[in-house]
């Protein structure tokens, strides 16, 4: 089961036919992306969403499993955390506990809501590959 978007557009010639993208699927390998989970929000989602810098497509600053950076400390003076997000620019890491800190207090629960609104979950050995 993964997250995706309920406004997709998958075409005969996707690659993927869970998300629509045309990224990342070798010829004659299922018409699937590998599925990464979001470090910070706990979503499952097709890999691709990575493509923006490893990030999360539903929270936007979550780290998905399987992308670089997913091994960083948290940058925040003194801890020895892992890292579950990257915010305020491109190398700031913070663990859960120092994201819920300052102006990104609340901010994964009202992701949480919106992916509600926009995302649906499906199960990929459900999608039927259209010849």
């Amino acid at each position: 089961m993964r997250w995706v978007r309920k406004d997709r557009r998958p075409y005969h010639d996707s690659h993927c036919l869970l998300c629509g993208s045309c990224y990342g699927i070798v010829k004659g390998a299922p018409r699937r992306c590998g599925t990464s989970t979001c470090m910070a929000c706990g979503s499952a989602q097709c890999s691709v969403n990575g493509l923006s810098r490893g990030r999360c497509g539903i929270c936007h600053i979550g780290l998905l499993t399987g992308w670089s950076g997913t091994d960083k400390p948290c940058d925040y003076k003194g801890c020895t955390e892992r890292a579950i997000v990257r915010v305020d620019g491109t190398n700031k890491y913070r663990c859960r506990e120092h994201v819920e800190r300052g102006k990104w207090k609340g901010y994964l629960d009202q992701q949480l809501v919106m992916r509600e609104k926009l995302f649906e979950l499906v199960d990929p050995n459900l999608i039927r590959e259209v010849l």
